[in-house]
């Protein structure tokens, strides 16, 4: 748990998205991870861009986070969006959320519930 867990659960049951957003920059690990997980309880369009932004950071662990988070909350749009970022990475990890977040979203989106 980050430092700011619990106050990041709060902004996120109000669905506070752009306060959310603010803790994706911060130096703790845990509280970036704790900001995109509340950004895919959240969901919108301004929590799924964010999390397409945050897709682009050096650590694995924040982009296997982001790849959980759109598979619970992503659109069509985030599963061609992620197949374009799974193409060009390197952690087979971090490819591998992405194609279980991309499976979730095609069941979701196409109906199917397993």
């Amino acid at each position: 748990m980050g430092k700011h867990t619990e106050k990041i659960n709060k902004l996120a049951e109000k669905k506070k998205t752009g306060k959310i957003v603010g803790y994706l920059n911060d130096k703790d690990l845990e509280t970036r991870i704790d900001a995109i997980r509340a950004l895919g309880r959240c969901g919108g369009e301004e929590a799924i861009n964010r999390l397409m932004t945050q897709m682009a950071s050096q650590n694995p662990q924040e982009r296997i986070e982001v790849a959980k988070a759109l598979g619970e909350c992503g659109p069509d749009a985030a599963f061609y969006q992620l197949s374009h970022y799974a193409a060009r990475e390197t952690n087979d990890a971090v490819k591998e959320a992405m194609k279980e977040a991309m499976g979730k979203i095609h069941k979701r989106t196409n109906g199917k519930d397993g």
